[in-house]
């Protein structure tokens, strides 16, 4: 047995034993105890009672012969990823910030631009070690006798248990990061560029994403539109070929879709970690080389882009910060302190407008990718839009609470900013909206940020009577919250 994984035992069992010492109190409901969240929704100050992992942040165990890694729930993947890079391997699956823990990726939903290939985060899981309310773990694999919980505990935001260990696949990486972006003028033309790359042909509506409501994909999410079908334009590059797909949507005529693939060499190597700012490259350079380790953390740097709300993308601010205050974890502190005390809520109320935060990640049937960006682009009017197509495999087993049907192509919009008003409105008028128009095109969206849904809707997409099974079984004294109660309640 591998070091780690020794002092990975006593500390479960430390934590085991504390954990029944306290199991037959009634009280307030269980807690994850960390210091910082990627979660964007504020939370009821009630009594909690906190468990404390903070000690589970270790890498115990790479098999490079075998493609996993054994890792402990609050490990970072900043620290996962230096760990496996320097035995030549990453994480199948790499969500873009540093500080997003590898059970929260798995307990909530990890993405990122190789996702087309590999799923979403809990796709690459192989097994995990849970600790439930009453301070059992019970270990999970896809076939054993908790396979319930293993296909029921992604995005279960905890209110099952938490991650102890998790053994997630590895790949193989090279030294350096080729990029290639394609600038479209056309919404219709940027996801078939997208699809051929992942693989198929894309059959949607032909609207052109310009704003003006006139996407007329079916909306149905069956793949059966009136667009034409549209495979790889650059047959130069196969599917077979492209280890990350992603694209940004800068403009309703603006489109670029970034496709990379590992390589040996690099005859230049740019750097996004201080001065350049990565998303503005997309629109400057035709091709572009990283390191394998400034490629996964490209979006960081800049909190994608949204760093221009504190003003650290002005050359003297970023000077004056330095690079090791450019990155995520700055970015949301300052979030977090802004939240506290109600600054921009403050100033917008002084201009006379109306202030919402749409912080959101939704995943959609690619035939109706056009009609909703569309929809953004009138209704919501946020840019840019991180988008990520991502394909669960066609040989998993559908996740409960998450599901995203095997083999078929998704669009994941990322969108996150501010909106105003001028008029009053209800309160989370314009991420309803969204919800609404999510369900209409049977997508799905992630539970991390705020959410409006009825609790008929919210069992529509969300399997409720089957997570109330697990509800029972795996908690049935109720020691932790409801997901309802905590993703929609902010309980």
């Amino acid at each position: 047995m591998p070091p780690e994984a020794a002092s990975h035992a006593q500390r479960c069992a430390s934590l085991v034993a504390a954990m029944r010492a306290t199991a037959h109190r009634a009280g307030d409901p269980l807690r994850l105890g960390k210091r910082e969240s990627n979660l964007f929704r504020d939370r009821q100050r009630s009594p909690r009672q906190r468990v404390d992992l903070s000690g589970f942040c270790h890498v115990l165990e790479i098999n490079t012969a075998e493609g996993w890694v054994d890792v402990e729930g609050l490990t970072t993947y900043e620290q996962l990823v230096a760990t496996t890079l320097a035995q030549g391997v990453m994480p199948a699956v790499v969500p873009q910030l540093k500080t997003i823990t590898v059970g929260g990726a798995v307990a909530g939903v990890g993405i990122e631009a190789s996702s087309h290939r590999h799923g979403l985060v809990h796709h690459t899981l192989m097994e995990i070690d849970v600790l439930l309310p009453d301070g059992e773990v019970v270990h999970c694999t896809p076939d054993n006798d908790h396979k319930d919980l293993f296909f029921g505990f992604p995005n279960a935001y905890g209110t099952l248990g938490y991650a102890l260990r998790l053994r997630l696949r590895t790949v193989p990486v090279k030294p350096f990061v080729r990029i290639e972006h394609r600038v479209h003028a056309k919404a219709h033309a940027f996801f078939s560029d997208l699809a051929g790359l992942c693989g198929n042909g894309y059959v949607g509506g032909n609207g052109n994403g310009n704003g003006n409501g006139n996407g007329n994909g079916n909306g149905n999410g069956h793949g059966n539109g009136n667009g034409p079908s549209s495979h790889n334009p650059h047959p130069d590059i196969a599917a077979q070929d492209v280890d990350f797909v992603d694209g940004v949507v800068f403009g309703p005529r603006q489109q670029v879709v970034s496709v990379a693939r590992f390589v040996d060499t690099a005859p230049w190597v740019s750097d996004y970690g201080f001065e350049q700012i990565y998303y503005r490259s997309l629109l400057d350079k035709t091709v572009d080389y990283l390191s394998v380790q400034d490629y996964l953390w490209r979006w960081d740097t800049d909190w994608f882009w949204c760093s221009k709300n504190f003003g650290a993308q002005h050359p003297l601010v970023r000077r004056l910060l330095g690079r090791s205050q450019l990155n995520s974890r700055t970015y949301t502190r300052w979030m977090r302190w802004n939240d506290r005390l109600g600054i921009s809520r403050q100033l917008a109320r002084l201009r006379g407008r109306q202030l919402e935060s749409v912080i959101q990640d939704v995943d959609i049937p690619i035939a109706s990718a056009t009609s909703f960006l569309a929809f953004l682009l009138r209704e919501v009017g946020i840019l840019p839009i991180w988008i990520c197509p991502v394909r669960a495999p066609s040989e998993s087993q559908p996740f409960t609470l998450y599901p995203l049907a095997p083999g078929k192509l998704w669009i994941n919009f990322g969108f996150w900013d501010t909106v105003t008003s001028d008029t009053a409105r209800p309160p989370g008028h314009v991420n309803r909206t969204i919800e609404n128009e999510v369900m209409r095109l049977h997508g799905v969206k992630s539970l991390y940020s705020d959410s409006y849904f009825t609790p008929e809707a919210f069992a529509q997409v969300y399997a409720t009577p089957t997570y109330e099974a697990l509800k029972d079984k795996y908690d049935p004294l109720g020691r932790m919250l409801d997901l309802y109660d905590k993703c929609v309640l902010k309980a």
